[in-house]
C-alpha cells in the first residue's frame, strides 16, 4: 500500500522533531503511545485517476453510417447503452463511497520514540467495511506510523463482525479534518466544545456481555427477593481468592486402571522393553493373577524378569516385593529361575547407538590420578544420555542382595529367598549385617545375629542380640540383660567391628541403650565401626526417634564422618 500523505501523529496533531546530533535515551521514549491489539484510524491513500484509453478503431473517410439497421444491430446497441448506464452508476456510487480513512488493528506497540522518527512502520491487520460502521477482519500488512490518525473503539458483534462506535467515528472525522487542513496549509479547525479528547470508555467484550446477559436472565427467572444477587466477597477474600486454571474433575467418577492393577496384559507386538515392565506393574499393584500369567504363560514375550522400573529408578520387581513384604510375588519371581527356560525368552532389544568412553590409559599413567571425565565433550554425556534405559542381563544374586538393604524385610522373606540357609556362607555376611542394622531393621538383625552367635566364628557375643529384644511384659524387677562388664558392651565383631552399643541404638526401646550406657560410660559415645559409623548414625536409622533423643541428651557429637 502506498501512502502519499506527510506525517500525521496521534489525534491529528502533527509534530516536527528537529534532531541536532545524537541525544541520550529518555525513559519517555519507551512509553507506549498505542498498545498492541488496539484499533486505530489510518489516513487513506489518495488514488490517482487514470484517463480512459481511446478506441483504436479507425473510421474510413467517406464512409456513411448505415441508415437501415437490422433487428440484431438494434438489440446490440440497446444492450451496449444499458451496460454504459450500469458502469456510470457504479462509478458514481464508488465516487460517493470513497473512504477517507481506514481502520486497522495494531499488532505491535507504538512507542513515543517511534512517533518521533520517520519511515517507521508497524504490523497491522486491516478491517474491511461491510456496511455503515460495520467492519470485518481482512489481511495483514505493514503501515507507516505517521499515517495513524487516532485510536478508535469497536464493539464486537460476533467472532468476525465489528461495529465502530459513534464517539470513535466523530473523533476520527475531527482528526481527519485537522490533518487535511494541515496538509493544505490552512487554519486548523477547533472543536466546538474546546476539548480535543473525549472520555470514551472501551466497550465490553463479547464474552463479558454474554455473561452479563446470562446473569440478568438468571436474576429475572429466580423467584424470591435477592436470590439472583451474587454474594460480594470481602477485600481479604478477594485477595486470597485464586481462580482455577481449569475445570475440576470429580475423581470419584474416574479410576486409574494402571495404578489399581485392573488393566489386563496386552500384547506389545514385539516391544520387549514394555513387556518387561509389566512384571514391575504387577508387583506394584499387587496383581498376583497378572504376575502368575507373566511368569508361566506369556513369558516368551519377555527377555528378563529383573528389568528396572525406568532409567532413573533401578529397582526391579523383586526389590518392590521385598520392600512390600509380598511373599506371594517373591515366590513367583524366585520360581522363574527353576521353571522358566532361558532359551524360550525373547531376545534383548539391540541398541543402535554406540556407547562412547572417556578413553583408555596405559602403564605410563600408573603414577597419576585417573578418573573418567567427559572433558572432551565439554563435561556432557552426549549420546550416552540416550543409553540410560538400556540394561544388561543381571545376575540373580544382585536382586537377592537387596534384602540386606531393606528396612521392611522380614524373617519369612529371608527364609523364602534362602531356603537352604546359604546366606551364612561367604565373607560378606558381616557386611550384610552392618547394612541391615544401618537401615534400622532390628527384628531381622536380631534373628540373624542370634543365628551367627550360636554357630560361632563371627565374633558376636550374647549382648549383640540381647540388646535387640523387645521389652518384657512380666515384672519390671526382672533384669533386661544378664550381668556384663564394660568390655562386653564394646565387644567388636570380626571384620566389621560392630558392637552391642551400635545395635542398641537401633532398638526403639531405649532401656537397653540406657543400661549399656550406664556401664560403658560417656567415653565410648563416639566409638566407631570399620566404616566410621558411630552410635548416633545407627540411631538415625531407627524407626523411632527415642534413641536419638537419648543420645542428644548425653551430648553425643553430631559431626561424625563416615
Amino acid at each position: 500500500m502506498t501512502l502519499r500523505n506527510p506525517r500525521a501523529s496521534v489525534n491529528g496533531n502533527t509534530q516536527i522533531y528537529v534532531m541536532s546530533g545524537k541525544r541520550k535515551w529518555h525513559e519517555a521514549d519507551w512509553e507506549v503511545a498505542l498498545a498492541a491489539q488496539s484499533y486505530v484510524a489510518v489516513l487513506a491513500a489518495i488514488e490517482e485517476k487514470q484517463a480512459a484509453p481511446k478506441s483504436k478503431t479507425k473510421v474510413k473517410k467517406g464512409q456513411k453510417k448505415p441508415t437501415r439497421r437490422s433487428t440484431r444491430a438494434r438489440k446490440g446497441e440497446e444492450e451496449k447503452k444499458e451496460e454504459d448506464n450500469d458502469v456510470t452508476m457504479e462509478t458514481t456510487v464508488d465516487n460517493k463511497q470513497v473512504d477517507e480513512f481506514w481502520l486497522a488493528q495494531l499488532q505491535d506497540d507504538v512507542t513515543e520514540d517511534m512517533l518521533a522518527q520517520e519511515d517507521v512502520s508497524v504490523h497491522v491487520t486491516w478491517l474491511n467495511r461491510t456496511a455503515d460502521r460495520r467492519y470485518e477482519v481482512a489481511y495483514d500488512e505493514q503501515v507507516d506510523v505517521g499515517s495513524i490518525l487516532c485510536h478508535v473503539y469497536l464493539r464486537e458483534l460476533s467472532a468476525t463482525a465489528l461495529e465502530l462506535t459513534h464517539k470513535s467515528l466523530a473523533r476520527a472525522q475531527r482528526c481527519l479534518a485537522r490533518t487535511k487542513a494541515k496538509l493544505a496549509g490552512q487554519e486548523v479547525p477547533e472543536d466546538e466544545d474546546g476539548q480535543e479528547e473525549d472520555n470514551e470508555r472501551p466497550p465490553p467484550s463479547l464474552t463479558t456481555s454474554r455473561k452479563r446477559q446470562s446473569g440478568e436472565e438468571d436474576t429475572k427467572t429466580s423467584s424470591g427477593r435477592g436470590k439472583g444477587k451474587t454474594q460480594k466477597l470481602s477485600k481479604r477474600e478477594m485477595a486470597m481468592h485464586i481462580s482455577p486454571l481449569r475445570t475440576t474433575v470429580d475423581e470419584a467418577k474416574y479410576e486409574d486402571r494402571e495404578m489399581l492393577g485392573s488393566q489386563p496384559f496386552e500384547s506389545f507386538s514385539g516391544d520387549v522393553s514394555s513387556a518387561n515392565r509389566e512384571v514391575v506393574r504387577a508387583v506394584l499393584t499387587r496383581n498376583i493373577k497378572l504376575l502368575k500369567k507373566l511368569t508361566t504363560d506369556v513369558y516368551a514375550e519377555l527377555s528378563t524378569f529383573d528389568a528396572p522400573r525406568s532409567a532413573d529408578i533401578s529397582r526391579t520387581a523383586l526389590h518392590y516385593a521385598i520392600d512390600n513384604d509380598d511373599l506371594a510375588a517373591a515366590a513367583l519371581l524366585r520360581q522363574t529361575d527353576e521353571k522358566v527356560e532361558k532359551e524360550k525368552l525373547a531376545t534383548t532389544p539391540d541398541v543402535a547407538l554406540p556407547s562412547h568412553s572417556t578413553g583408555q590409559h596405559t602403564s605410563r599413567f600408573s603414577d597419576y590420578n585417573r578418573r573418567a571425565i567427559n572433558a572432551s565433550r565439554g563435561g556432557k554425556e552426549g549420546n550416552n544420555a540416550l543409553l540410560g534405559d538400556s540394561y544388561a542381563a543381571r545376575a540373580a544374586t544382585l536382586s537377592l542382595d537387596y534384602l540386606w538393604r531393606s528396612a521392611h524385610a522380614s524373617v519369612e522373606m529371608l527364609t523364602l529367598l534362602y531356603p537352604t540357609g546359604d546366606w551364612t556362607n561367604g565373607y560378606s555376611v558381616g557386611n550384610n549385617v552392618c547394612h541391615l542394622a544401618r537401615c534400622g531393621n532390628y527384628r531381622l538383625v536380631r534373628k540373624v545375629v542370634e543365628t551367627l552367635e550360636k554357630n560361632g566364628g563371627w565374633g558376636f557375643n550374647e549382648l549383640h542380640h540381647k540388646v535387640l529384644a523387645d521389652c518384657p511384659d512380666d515384672d519390671a524387677a526382672t533384669p533386661l540383660l544378664p550381668v556384663f562388664r564394660a568390655v562386653s558392651a564394646i565387644k567388636q565383631a570380626h571384620q566389621t567391628r560392630l558392637r552391642p552399643l551400635h545395635l542398641a541404638a537401633i532398638n526403639p526401646n531405649t532401656k537397653y541403650l540406657e543400661e549399656l550406657w550406664a556401664v560403658a560410660g560417656d567415653e565410648f559415645s563416639a566409638i566407631k565401626d570399620d566404616q566410621g559409623f558411630e552410635p548416633i548414625h545407627y540411631a538415625a536409622g531407627c524407626e523411632s526417634p527415642e534413641p536419638m533423643k537419648f543420645l542428644l541428651e548425653k551430648r553425643c557429637g553430631l559431626f561424625g564422618r563416615t
